[in-house]
């Protein structure tokens, strides 16, 4: 399939710019381009002492963002193993993105992190994470077992870190058990939080954001309980163009973002997993020519944009979207 050309607009703000990466990598698939971005973003993670700043002019340091830029570091690790690249991204990886990547690491361990510190389980907690709780926990647990993994046999001949590996790798094994404990609920086959325990029924909709440890390259939970979540949100949250979820100011909306994560989860599995993503994706065909313009945005409502008429779209949508569209070669 041809390369896409569109133009996109970038994101000022780093958090939605590095977590539009990945989805774009996909799409373009183009990794000299992706290499050029994360060495981009990598720059200025590595002016504003080591985390990745809110923005170009704000540098101040952004967990999410730093967050979002670990997965994006990893998911172009792993298309440098499995794709055609030449020398340059083998180069940029071992010798930029993971110091960068390590440097992060250690801040959040270390508890320089503003608005977030790790408890004694390994989680993530404080402001950032109660925000965003799953979304956060995922992404750090895929961080620091990607970078266990990596630095025990980099590519291109980089030079192994078997010290830092095995430090990351026992804090994970921490990580996995806590988590499991803390937040798999066996009466509803699913992640139930901490936060939503006390509500009846654990909440009326699960949260949608479990659906990244389903197809996140590193995960907490052993496959069965991954399929247990998927299964979980096709009965339950299925929507018309989305993953139907509470949201806290317009009630239960669809997600676009969240229908191309359960099918990523899904399309884990095998070729029939990829054509039943195919299949979920097939009704967000519509949205390709919004996606390449980063015009998606993140909640819906009966087909209709949520807010109405808010001009403010989702780049982590659109460029999800856009990726998986391509990826799995949904008719357009």
């Amino acid at each position: 399939m041809p390369t896409s050309k569109a133009k996109t607009l970038t994101p000022r703000q780093m958090a939605p710019r590095c977590a539009a990466i990945p989805g774009l990598m996909h799409a373009r698939r183009d990794l000299a381009r992706t290499r050029n971005e994360l060495s981009r973003v990598a720059a200025l993670a590595e002016e504003s002492g080591g985390m990745m700043p809110h923005s170009e002019k704000d540098h101040h340091p952004d967990a999410m963002a730093s967050l979002w830029f670990l997965r994006a570091i990893h998911d172009f690790g792993k298309a440098i193993a499995t794709r055609d690249h030449g020398e340059e991204e083998v180069r940029v990886f071992g010798e930029v993105l993971l110091p960068s990547g390590k440097r992060i690491l250690q801040k959040f361990i270390s508890g320089e992190v503003e608005g977030v510190r790790m408890d004694d389980g390994g989680l993530l907690a404080g402001a950032v994470a109660a925000k965003d709780d799953l979304r956060v926990n995922a992404l750090w647990y895929n961080a620091i077992e990607m970078m266990a993994i990596v630095l025990k046999d980099p590519p291109g001949g980089m030079g192994k870190d078997l010290s830092t590996s095995h430090h990351f790798e026992r804090l994970s094994g921490r990580f996995r058990r806590s988590f499991a404990k803390a937040y798999w609920c066996s009466d509803h086959n699913c992640i139930c939080p901490p936060a939503t325990r006390t509500l009846p029924d654990h909440g009326k909709l699960p949260d949608p954001d479990q659906l990244l440890v389903t197809l996140l390259p590193a995960s907490p939970l052993p496959r069965t309980k991954q399929r247990q979540i998927l299964t979980r949100i096709m009965e339950t949250s299925l929507g018309p163009m989305g993953v139907e979820l509470l949201h806290a100011e317009y009630g239960v909306v669809e997600s676009p973002l969240h229908r191309v994560w359960l099918a990523r989860g899904i399309a884990v599995e095998d070729h029939e997993g990829r054509l039943k993503a195919a299949q979920l994706l097939a009704p967000l065909a519509p949205f390709h020519e919004r996606a390449k313009k980063m015009l998606v945005h993140a909640y819906y409502k009966q087909g209709h944009i949520v807010p109405p008429n808010s001009h403010k779209a989702d780049a982590l949508t659109s460029a999800e979207l856009l990726g998986a569209l391509l990826e799995f070669d949904v008719p357009v």
